[in-house]
């Protein structure tokens, strides 16, 4: 009789140990999705603050002024966004060569927001 209650007085530790592994584990997990998640929401936001800038405005003669965005000036912008997000955001960025933001002076445009959107979601 005495030994069944040791061993399961021995069992009682083990499975302590074992929640605690699992419970750290867990946290562990949680942090490296909200650190991946606080990194690609900051580059998010550069990126839209740069493409904002590339608004058009009118100078003081009311000439349009367009800056243009050449694949030069996104090629650092782009690597940095495939090894974040992926080949498709790469290429999202890349494809922003040659365009200029048309939309609202504050926000940008629904497709530039879309790609992102299944990587800045925190789950």
């Amino acid at each position: 009789m005495y030994k069944d209650f040791y061993s399961i007085l021995n069992l009682i530790p083990t499975f302590a140990i074992a929640v605690f592994t699992w419970r750290q584990y867990s946290i562990s997990k949680q942090k490296k999705k909200n650190d991946l998640f606080q990194i690609r929401y900051k580059f998010y936001k550069e990126l839209e603050k740069a493409w904002l800038s590339n608004y058009p405005t009118v100078d003081g003669d009311n000439d349009l002024q367009v800056y243009e965005v050449f694949e030069d000036d996104l090629k650092p912008l782009a690597l940095e966004a495939k090894f974040l997000f992926g080949n498709d955001i790469y290429e999202h960025i890349m494809s922003l060569a040659h365009n200029f933001h048309k939309g609202h002076q504050d926000y940008p445009e629904e497709w530039f927001i879309k790609p992102f959107e299944k990587y800045l979601i925190l789950k």
